[in-house]
């Protein structure tokens, strides 16, 4: 359910902030970065590991990520 929901919903929040006259162009952008991103992260992840202070540094990095997504979510849905 949740997986096969993601496309129509996206697509729609793109729609809703940006109009649909740019939609493909938008889109297509986004695709990019993710494809970057799944791209780089293993590599990341791997130097992460072997290289700057093991798993637990992997995972404060990742919790500090995620928390700063949260508030730049939060002031976003705030905004509009």
């Amino acid at each position: 359910l949740a997986v096969g929901s993601g496309g129509p919903i996206k697509s729609a929040i793109w729609a809703e902030l940006y109009g649909v006259a740019h939609l493909g162009a938008i889109k297509s952008a986004f695709a990019t970065i993710m494809v970057l991103s799944t791209a780089v992260s293993p590599a990341l992840f791997g130097w992460i590991i072997d290289e700057a202070g093991g798993t637990q540094a992997l995972l404060l990095g990742l919790t500090a990520c995620s928390d700063g997504f949260a508030v730049l979510a939060f002031f976003g849905i705030r905004q509009s």
